[in-house]
């Protein structure tokens, strides 16, 4: 892909809290968490006022909720389009009921931003409003957003990254869905799409999947669906599933990507999930390649602004750092318990057949 600069003039986001439109979708949580003795869509509720005065909030939920008193500004309901499961006896693919509870709540939306909040998720900081419109060079090829929406690096797969490391299957034209901000006609554009077809979701045979690390029946996950369904709408070729990563589709996957999301660490976006505080931690045992701020900054000097600063390389080691050196130790050790535990009976049979055999005391 030829990268050809195009210039804009640098702003600094001067967003108003009055022009957000927060829509919290999905069920109607009352279970209490840490942080949210009442439940926790009402923490969330609770949240946006603390975090975003003025901003206006809708819940979108599904009909028969009990929505009325957590203080939105308005409530839409929707019938439930139910789900299926990434494969026999794996965890639900909840991708149409995020489309059905974001189309609704967009439909509301008469502010000129808006941001995506998940009914389990609180704010902690405006982080991610105060980055808003910081990076303004775009590529002129695959434009999709008037603006960059902002989301979390994490959860949003490096494409190369996958590669090199190799140790899971890569995912191109990922990005988190947990959590967004942008302009509310950049949020149509991503969210007013047509729902996952049925068919998608038994794809792929069991003998298709073979030696392949994620095994998902789907045809699609739903960060990859959202977004190729996006450049679909915008005129743009993907892949044909997620399990179609051919190396020529990485800088296509790379240039969609940073050309129209800026990607932020997850403690600079502001947010907490309650139902899975520890998601981020604890999401595989072993580093996935997620991108990182200062990846997504190292893809937007190469494809869209060559004169951007490079991302600092840390200068010392800090306390947050030690914590997590220190806490990827420990899932390691974890998972070596893990498997010394699971490989008992075996140990102990091959064992019992060489004390047979005069080779074991």
């Amino acid at each position: 892909i030829a990268m050809i600069k195009e210039s804009q003039p640098h702003t600094v986001s001067t967003v108003r809290f009055q022009d957000i439109t927060v829509i919290v979708h999905g069920p109607v949580l009352d279970q209490a968490a840490p942080g949210a003795p009442q439940g926790m869509t009402l923490a969330a509720v609770q949240s946006v006022r603390k975090i975003l005065p003025g901003a206006k909030v809708v819940i979108s939920t599904w009909a028969g909720s009990a929505a009325e008193g957590l203080g939105a500004d308005q409530v839409v309901y929707s019938e439930d389009p139910g789900c299926l499961p990434y494969a026999p006896k794996e965890r639900p693919n909840n991708v149409n009921r995020q489309i059905v509870a974001m189309r609704a709540g967009l439909g509301l939306a008469d502010s000129r931003f808006v941001l995506k909040l998940r009914s389990d998720t609180i704010l902690v900081s405006d982080g991610m409003i105060r980055q808003w419109g910081r990076f303004q060079v775009r590529n002129p090829h695959l434009r999709v957003f008037e603006q960059r929406v902002i989301t979390s690096a994490f959860l949003t797969y490096h494409p190369r990254v996958c590669f090199q490391g190799g140790r899971f299957t890569p995912f191109l034209f990922h990005v988190n869905d947990m959590i967004q901000f942008g302009l509310a006609g950049d949020m149509r554009k991503l969210w007013v799409i047509p729902l996952m077809p049925t068919a998608d979701f038994t794809y792929f045979t069991a003998g298709e999947l073979e030696g392949k690390v994620d095994k998902v029946a789907n045809r699609r996950v739903p960060e990859d669906y959202i977004w190729t369904s996006a450049l679909t709408a915008a005129g743009f070729s993907s892949n044909d599933s997620w399990a179609d990563f051919r190396p020529e589709l990485i800088p296509v996957s790379e240039l969609s990507i940073v050309n129209n999301f800026h990607l932020l660490d997850q403690t600079d976006m502001g947010f907490l999930c309650l139902k899975y505080p520890e998601f981020a931690r604890n999401h595989h045992l072993i580093d996935t390649p997620y991108f990182t701020s200062e990846e997504w900054l190292t893809l937007y000097g190469l494809y869209c602004d060559p004169s951007a600063p490079r991302p600092p390389r840390p200068a010392r080691l800090t306390r947050a750092r030690i914590k997590d050196a220190l806490r990827s130790l420990m899932q390691v050790h974890r998972l070596g318990a893990y498997l010394k535990r699971a490989s008992r009976p075996a140990r102990h049979r091959v064992k019992e057949a060489l004390r047979g055999l005069r080779l074991w005391k």
